[in-house]
């Protein structure tokens, strides 16, 4: 018989949270190359409280799109991002912000099985000292 041992993440992903702002912090960042393998994907490693509760969440962003960080590097920054700046991605780590998630089902495209799991996403961003809310 085989011997099974779960992480925190992998029970957390199982739990999904409600709907809403977060407060989160960065704990870090790595490049994975995409599965297509043509392009790299920027990993950015954050911990967000969940009622005191604290989990450890990944978001992606795609080379491809990388229109799409802009919104991040804004809400960390506390101001605009500008053009033709280079940032450094690890000078975020151990920022605080808030970022808002989603509650959906991710059903598989390739799996006419699937039924869905439900799934926490980002969709947008704040800084510490200016949230939504």
């Amino acid at each position: 018989m085989g011997v099974i041992k779960f992480t925190q993440k992998d029970l957390d992903k199982n739990r999904p949270f409600e709907a809403g702002w977060r407060p989160i912090t960065i704990t870090g960042n790595t490049e994975r190359l995409s599965k297509k393998k043509d392009s790299m994907n920027h990993i950015i490693q954050l911990d967000v409280d969940i009622d005191g509760e604290i989990r450890d969440f990944e978001h992606t962003f795609s080379e491809k799109a990388i229109g799409m960080m802009e919104p991040f590097i804004s809400a960390m920054l506390g101001k605009p991002a500008e053009v033709g700046v280079d940032y450094d991605l690890d000078a975020f780590t151990g920022l605080t912000g808030f970022a808002e998630f989603t509650k959906e089902i991710y059903k598989d495209a390739s799996n006419p099985n699937d039924r869905g799991r439900p799934v926490n996403k980002i969709i947008g961003w704040a800084n510490k000292d200016n949230p939504p809310f």
